[in-house]
């Protein structure tokens, strides 16, 4: 089963984000993963060896797990055999008549294995039928599983093996030693010229560490490259509250969508779609307003007809002279297609209510995609 990297949100990735994001899904750790057939870690399958007869001056006994066992020609213990007799509940399974000639003595030997893409298969059709799983597993709740699953006449030979806290910690030790190989696969990337960086404030950096930033693009090339598939946490999250698991594929075409508008990108951004996302039909989400803005005109006609904009965090207009060091002037000059500064690049803004004089706001994530593609184009 391919790895799937949930990608944070945003056209840049902190690199430590990145690098934790990809441990993550390499070895799970959190609660929210181990739902229904991600409970069942392994399987234990139960091997019967033939067992050689004791000599008559053979003094001990062998260790528990190597313990001799009586099975019918068919292959099956005395408590697998005593359940088809009528009278089972009246009798132990030293009384169950077995002839001479028509039983066997074997070595029983319990061994854990991986699942495979068979027995996942066959856990999606049995699992529906039994108590659900979900991490963490009471003591009851995993004793009322496993009656259920004994209790299936059509179940598997093998019997599941549940999650456990100590296979959580084991997970979480495995899991800093993929951190830790991710960081340094990074570092040789970016040394080798394949991966750019920025620090906080959107300038190249020369030395790849903690606080530095990523574009989503060359983020998604990395991974690609690894082998690794990927979907957007804010997807995630939102397919998982609304409708459980998202189908893989369909996330991953809607990420493809979101990486264009990563820091190398110079295409011309939609007034009605500044963030250049593909539209779900779903209209305008809630959206959060920061900083304040002064009444004005200006290029306030270029908000028109923002009724379906998908936005994240909005940004007033002192918060887009913050971010791009611009005067108002300058901003509205780059939205004025009169304007000799005219960007076509530059993000749009959108009214955030009714009537003309409304307030308009920016996309803040879109504002720093484009700040971020001014240092990359800067001439190093």
């Amino acid at each position: 089963m391919q790895v799937r990297v949930e990608l944070p949100v945003g056209p840049l990735i902190e690199y430590l984000k990145f690098c934790h994001a990809i441990a993550e899904a390499v070895c799970p750790t959190s609660e929210r993963y181990y739902q229904g057939i991600e409970c069942i870690v392994n399987k234990m399958v139960t091997h019967h060896l033939p067992m050689a007869q004791s000599a008559e001056n053979e003094k001990g006994t062998p260790p528990v797990e190597f313990q001799a066992v009586l099975l019918s020609e068919g292959g099956r213990r005395l408590d697998q055999l005593l359940p088809d007799r009528p009278d089972a509940h009246e009798m132990s399974a030293l009384e169950l008549p077995l002839e001479p000639g028509l039983s066997r003595r074997v070595v029983e030997l319990s061994m854990p294995y991986r699942l495979d893409e068979n027995d996942r298969r066959a856990l999606q059709k049995i699992l529906p039928t039994l108590p659900p799983l979900r991490y963490p597993i009471s003591d009851a709740d995993q004793a009322a599983f496993r009656d259920a699953w004994f209790s299936l006449k059509d179940r598997p030979t093998w019997e599941p093996v549940l999650v456990t806290t100590e296979y959580i910690q084991r997970r979480k030790d495995e899991q800093s030693t993929v951190l830790a190989k991710q960081q340094e696969a990074l570092q040789k990337e970016f040394k080798g010229g394949r991966l750019e960086a920025l620090d906080g404030h959107y300038v190249p950096v020369t030395v790849l560490m903690a606080g530095c930033f990523i574009s989503r693009q060359q983020a998604i090339a990395y991974l690609e490259r690894r082998g690794f598939s990927y979907v957007s946490a804010e997807l995630v999250a939102g397919a998982e509250a609304k409708n459980g698991p998202a189908a893989p594929e369909a996330e991953r075409k809607r990420e493809s969508k979101r990486a264009s508008v990563g820091p190398r990108m110079r295409e011309k951004q939609s007034p009605a779609n500044p963030r250049g996302e593909e539209g779900d039909g779903t209209g305008a989400r809630k959206i959060e307003s920061t900083g304040s803005e002064s009444s004005g005109n200006g290029a306030s006609q270029a908000s028109a007809n923002n009724s379906g904009v998908t936005a994240g965090k909005v940004a007033r207009l002192q918060r887009v002279k913050e971010l791009t060091g611009l005067g108002r002037s300058s901003i509205y000059n780059r939205m004025d297609e009169r304007s000799k500064h005219y960007d076509s690049t530059f993000p749009r803004s959108f009214k955030l209510g009714s009537g003309e004089a409304g307030a308009t706001g920016w996309d803040e994530d879109a504002v720093k995609s484009w700040v971020a593609a001014q240092a990359v184009a800067r001439p190093k």
